[in-house]
């Protein structure tokens, strides 16, 4: 039971050292530990005791909050039975990165018992997607229609994502939606997503990914961005 807490704790802790761009040896030498005990505290192998974790709390400037995992919300138990056969445990999510057009790939786990996520955020290969530059870290909201995501940054506490999903995607390979966030420039910004079970090959996503023509059509006739066909 416990170990599976453990290493929970130390994924979020590995991310959030790699997003500060941060070394093993620069939180050893904080906490005054070796770099393999460090290291396997971010494994898990080791369990990391509440002072140890308030230390690195304190060393990233983070509330310990956003180290531990969720409890049950008190509406978890309806939402497990009712939307079962909506969670998916884990997706990869796609999207045009804004700066030059280029694929910028995430991926999103779901925990059910506690209806909380974790989005690793802009990663290189979908094998090794925890190697990310961002970890995000929050809740999601299913209804019968539409999936609903509130993410928060964990390294950079003024930032926030939602995702807006179709419900039910167990059935289809991918299905699109949008995610909003901040520019560079703290503007806010919405991004068409395709989201699926399985990675999908660059190639194929290069012709999904792009908003077409019928999307624009729609926008200006709408004044509503609707997305997906």
């Amino acid at each position: 039971m416990y170990g599976n807490l453990y290493k929970q704790i130390g994924k979020k802790l590995r991310v959030i050292r790699k997003a500060r761009q941060g070394t093993i040896q620069e939180l050893a030498n904080y906490l005054n530990k070796s770099i393999s005990t460090v290291a396997k505290y971010e494994t898990g192998e080791i369990a990391v005791d509440l002072e140890i974790l308030l230390d690195i709390c304190n060393f990233y400037n983070i509330s310990i909050q956003k180290i531990l995992p969720e409890t049950n919300r008190p509406d978890a138990n309806y939402l497990q039975t009712r939307y079962r056969d909506f969670v998916v445990d884990r997706m990869f999510l796609y999207c045009l990165r804004q700066s030059d057009g280029s694929i910028q790939k995430s991926a999103i786990e779901n925990n059910n018992d506690t209806m909380t996520s974790h989005m690793f955020w802009d990663f290189i290969s979908e094998d090794n997607y925890m190697d990310c530059k961002l970890l995000y870290s929050g809740n999601v909201y299913y209804s019968d229609y539409n999936t609903f995501y509130v993410l928060f940054n964990l390294s950079l506490p003024f930032d926030m994502i939602t995702i807006s999903l179709p419900s039910n995607i167990t059935g289809s390979p991918y299905c699109y939606g949008m995610i909003t966030s901040l520019t560079m420039h703290y503007q806010n910004m919405a991004r068409k997503v395709l989201v699926s079970k399985e990675p999908i090959s660059n190639n194929i996503l290069t012709d999904l990914l792009p908003i077409t023509a019928k999307e624009l059509k729609e926008l200006k006739r709408t004044n509503c961005f609707t997305i997906g066909e």
